[in-house]
């Protein structure tokens, strides 16, 4: 089987739009397993969203929220809490910008060997929450390279609750790049996260790059590990689409709608 990728935030479709193809095809069989590898690899990208927002606001109280200067000072106090293990990660805070600079780590959303730069960003500080831009180039992520453009409004409490607005990208290891733009929202109960919603995927680098409707529904990870529970359903031309469901462990299945079926592997929790 094809490798695909993990992490949080989509999808190759088998249709072949210059020849007018669906994935249906004689040819549909390896579309439909590309457009499953793709939908895996945008999980990560969510993945990496989210994940950073909640590493740069898992620690903060309505005690050290004072200002947005005050929770970055705080938030890059607590980063080797929740970016493991111990020295992976240094932390910087200036003003109302935290910089991550991260060594091989394990975070939230199932992020592992997560290496790179991030900033976090903070605005509209309160209580009992606070805006985060998060940005990062070239961050390797779940053997993928992960660009990350969100801004992620969370509040605070046993139970996080984050929506996103995210134009991030990823590229897998073989060469393939999904970049999903629009909102979404997940949560955080301080071990696991979901996440849930539809917006905007596109493909590039496989055999079907266009764009593509997609769909997370009960889509779940947690720390340093593969997704335990969910669909991604990506949704094409012609009404054509890919399924692929998640239960736990290093493979997923998929079903496209030409009744095609298989199972790919993931990149995740190693």
């Amino acid at each position: 089987m094809r490798t695909g990728t993990l992490v949080f935030a989509l999808a190759a479709l088998a249709t072949l739009a210059a020849c007018g193809k669906g994935i249906t095809d004689d040819s549909s069989s390896g579309l439909t397993e590309e457009a499953a590898e793709s939908a895996a690899l945008t999980g990560d990208s969510a993945g990496g969203d989210t994940g950073f927002a909640v590493v740069a606001t898992e620690g903060l109280t309505a005690g050290n929220m004072a200002s947005a200067s005050a929770a970055a000072t705080a938030a890059a106090g607590f980063a080797g809490t929740y970016l493991l293990p111990p020295g992976c990660v240094k932390a910087t805070a200036a003003g109302d910008k935290v910089t991550y600079e991260v060594t091989d780590c394990t975070g939230p959303y199932g992020m592992v060997h997560v290496s790179g730069t991030v900033t976090a960003v903070f605005s509209a500080v309160t209580a009992s929450g606070a805006t985060v831009a998060i940005a990062a180039s070239n961050l390797k992520a779940n053997g993928a390279t992960i660009t990350v453009a969100a801004t992620v409004t969370v509040t605070t409490g046993l139970q996080k609750t984050l929506t996103v607005a995210s134009q991030s990208n990823a590229t897998g290891a073989r060469g393939g790049t999904v970049t999903h733009r629009g909102t979404y929202t997940g949560t955080w109960d301080g071990a696991c996260g979901t996440l849930t919603g539809t917006f905007q995927t596109s493909v590039a680098g496989n055999k079907a790059a266009a764009s593509w409707g997609t769909t997370f529904a009960g889509y779940k990870r947690c720390k340093g590990m593969c997704p335990t529970a969910g669909t991604i359903v990506l949704t094409g031309k012609l009404n054509s689409s890919v399924t692929v469901v998640f239960t736990g462990g290093a493979t997923a299945t998929y079903t496209g709608s030409g009744g095609q079926t298989g199972t790919i592997k993931l990149a995740c929790g190693t």
